[in-house]
């Protein structure tokens, strides 16, 4: 069920900021390194994760306990490996490290890619949607006839638009409530069906001139 569009998602690193250490010196110096590594490991982060505790406190002269880390985070991962937590990673465009095991790690990919599905229908409501507010507010600003009996259509298709991607909305979480795969989404094909995509253009053209007083209705 995984498709190239929703691949894409799982290659995302989560990246702390660049430069930035891990911890500071007093951290290094109080760090709990078991629970550190259980908090590591229910945000995801990957076993390097302790290579960048090891840099930032070595410049302190502090050395973590390796064994207590490791033995956190798998603690920390058998929290993160959920399938809801799968699924809301998915759903809200983040990345996977591929930091689960085994089994729960080919569910926790079955999971996120359904969410990445949700992803993919909300992210297209949200620009639908922008360009049709767009398209709205030009029809009426134009004094252009032609183009706006053209944006005309264009507003009608994105409000059809508009209905079939909540219905596929609505599809894909009552499947995913029952346990099923949704339907492949390809995310953007939306946009290749608008009937007149450069009507707006042409619209803000003939106003542009007709104010300048060199165009005609």
């Amino acid at each position: 069920m995984a498709k190239d569009h929703l691949r894409l998602l799982l290659l995302l690193p989560a990246l702390a900021a660049a430069g930035c250490a891990t911890l500071s010196e007093s951290e290094c110096h109080t760090a709990d390194w078991r629970e550190l590594g259980r908090s590591d490991g229910a945000h995801g982060y990957e076993a390097s994760r302790l290579g960048d505790h090891m840099e930032a406190c070595g410049k302190y002269g502090v050395t973590p306990d390796g064994d207590a880390y490791r033995a956190g985070r798998s603690e920390g991962l058998q929290q993160y490996c959920q399938p809801d937590n799968a699924l809301q990673l998915g759903r809200s465009g983040n990345g996977y490290n591929s930091v689960c095991p085994g089994e729960s790690g080919a569910i926790f990919v079955a999971y996120y890619n359904r969410g990445a599905t949700l992803h993919a229908i909300d992210g297209d409501l949200v620009d639908l949607h922008g360009y049709l507010d767009e398209e709205r507010r030009a029809q009426d600003a134009t004094k252009d006839l032609g183009a706006y009996k053209l944006m005309a259509q264009n507003v009608r298709y994105l409000e059809r638009q508009s209905d079939y991607l909540n219905m596929r909305l609505d599809r894909a979480q009552q499947d995913i409530s029952a346990g099923r795969d949704p339907e492949y989404y390809a995310a953007g094909q939306w946009k290749s069906g608008i009937p007149y995509p450069d009507a707006r253009k042409a619209a803000e053209h003939h106003d542009e001139h007709h104010d300048d007083g060199n165009g005609h209705h």
